[in-house]
């Protein structure tokens, strides 16, 4: 009796759980897209620096802006996990990709040398930030 007892009430106890975690992430709330859309435009408009052949005549030019760059993305990421209809995956690639293409750049002359990977590599993410905002205004 005990044993039929203490199952049901685990039954229970497992049913109410998944439930709760059912309703986890499924729906949206407007502020958490609104922050995401925020924090997409903040990285479009940084990586529009990112991609300006200009930024690429001092290494400290640069650096404020990869650093601007790692910290908008970083916002956009945290923001997608409380949008259900976020799929950040083509922007972790092209930020991937353009960590990448920076690399090890420390100096003017290494990063004039990695400029044209760099430009292309935030073109692409330029491109992958576009698309998921169109994205997520699609699903207003």
């Amino acid at each position: 009796m005990r044993k039929t007892i203490v199952l049901l009430l685990l039954v229970v106890l497992g049913v109410s759980v998944a439930a709760a975690f059912a309703g986890c992430g499924s729906s949206t709330s407007p502020q958490a897209k609104q922050t995401m859309a925020t924090d997409l435009k903040n990285l479009q408009l940084d990586l529009t620096v990112m991609v300006n052949p200009n930024t690429y005549t001092s290494f400290d030019t640069f650096n404020t802006a990869w650093t601007k760059i790692q910290s908008d993305y970083n916002k956009v990421v945290t923001a997608a996990k409380s949008v259900s209809t976020a799929d950040v995956n083509a922007v972790k690639s092209s930020y991937s990709d353009l960590k990448k293409a920076i690399g090890n750049a420390s100096s003017n002359q290494s990063l004039q040398q990695k400029a044209t990977a760099i430009i292309t590599s935030g073109t692409a993410l330029v491109i992958s930030v576009q698309t998921l905002i169109n994205s997520l205004n699609s699903t207003k």
